[in-house]
């Protein structure tokens, strides 16, 4: 199967070591800090700490990059619409929440291309800036998806919710039924590339036709793989029925405890977030 931004790859490193509940708690906040941090300096600050993370989980950097492409939109998007004033006298500011710092471009004029459209290299940066923040934010969670099987997952979810328990929510079921959805996501994606290489094997042609004839095409693509992922469905139900889920207390044979060194882990990393992101 092609790496996607759910495969989890099995190796021994550091952080594939460390407990499920630090590195998700890990990653919300430092999700929650990126955005908090308004300096350059903070920034990078933050892109040494996923440089030290990526590089001791032993993730792919070119992998990093391919799950940057469905959101080339997106960024580019977000980049064009900061570089880019239709009134450069006013658009060298920028006032009110979430405002970040322009670094060294903030002291450069913008530029008038067509009368007083033009490009602002104050903005520009800023654009940089945002874009930086949602590249970190999407490697970040690549190096928890791709050092902690679902499993871990949905037993470190599950621990989260226990407390729940007293009110009577289903809290095993939950966190079953998420384990099986990421389970499914890269089924599903296998599932669709073999239905869409079993058609072209077939001549189906997806990029000609027009457009009535591209969605005829891709209809037998998606209708075929939506049937093979009900009966992978129904073949589950059918397996965890047959295991009796449901009817009693459900164990696990292997049960991690937070112990010294994860509360280490834990505290230090979030101290620092807490730091960076009131003071940059």
């Amino acid at each position: 199967m092609s790496f996607n931004a759910t495969s989890y790859n099995p190796r021994i490193t550091p952080v594939h070591r460390i407990d499920a509940r630090v590195k998700i708690v890990l990653v919300v906040a430092y999700s929650i800090a990126l955005f908090f941090v308004q300096t350059w300096s903070g920034l990078g600050l933050f892109a040494i700490v996923l440089a030290l993370a990526v590089a001791a989980s032993r993730l792919r950097l070119l992998a990093c990059i391919r799950q940057l492409i469905p959101l080339l939109l997106i960024l580019s998007f977000t980049l064009i619409a900061n570089s880019f004033s239709f009134d450069v006298s006013s658009a060298a500011e920028l006032y009110g929440i979430g405002a970040v710092s322009s670094g060294v471009f903030q002291e450069m004029q913008p530029v008038a291309l067509i009368g007083t459209f033009g490009f602002v290299p104050a903005g520009f940066a800023r654009g940089c800036f945002y874009v930086l923040r949602i590249a970190f934010l999407l490697c970040a969670s690549l190096v928890l998806v791709t050092t902690t099987s679902t499993s871990e997952l949905s037993h470190a979810i599950r621990r989260f919710l226990v407390p729940l328990e007293r009110f009577g929510l289903p809290v095993h079921d939950i966190a079953t039924t998420i384990s099986i959805a990421l389970r499914f996501i890269p089924v599903t994606v296998d599932e669709f590339d073999a239905v869409r290489m079993a058609q072209a094997s077939r001549g189906a042609d997806f990029e000609g036709g027009g457009l009535i004839g591209k969605l005829k095409m891709w209809g037998t693509v998606l209708i075929p793989m939506f049937v093979g992922l009900f009966r992978r469905a129904e073949r589950l139900a059918t397996a965890m029925d047959a295991r009796c889920y449901g009817m009693g207390k459900t164990t696990y044979l292997n049960q991690r405890r937070m112990d010294g060194k994860s509360w280490v882990i834990l505290i230090l990393p979030l101290v620092l977030f807490v730091c960076v992101s009131l003071f940059f």
